[in-house]
């Protein structure tokens, strides 16, 4: 796991080969002492993303097209000043 991460995959991809949360991938390798890559949405991939979600893309289908989290999304969206709609089935009355 260490070495395929070292040459460049990603937490993800482990994560589904191990078969495995991409969570338990982080925290294994943070216990191997390997520093971890923080991926960021910047640039034409921001735009594209900006773009898919004003187009109704959810934050998970964004997250999946480009290997990322959908909080990786929501936050690359939220500093980019793009207004995230609430979650489907989510009443912000009630929470």
């Amino acid at each position: 796991m260490v070495a395929g991460y070292q040459e460049g995959r990603t937490v993800y991809e482990l994560a589904t080969e191990f078969r495995i949360h991409r969570g338990t991938v982080s925290k294994l390798l943070s216990r191997e002492g390997v520093p971890l890559r923080y991926r960021l949405v910047q640039g034409e991939q921001l735009d594209r993303v900006i773009s898919a979600y004003k187009d109704g893309y959810s934050l998970a289908e964004l997250g999946g097209e480009i290997g990322v989290s959908p909080m990786t999304i929501r936050k690359a969206l939220f500093d980019a000043g793009v207004t995230v709609r609430p979650r489907r089935g989510w009443n912000a009355e009630l929470h």
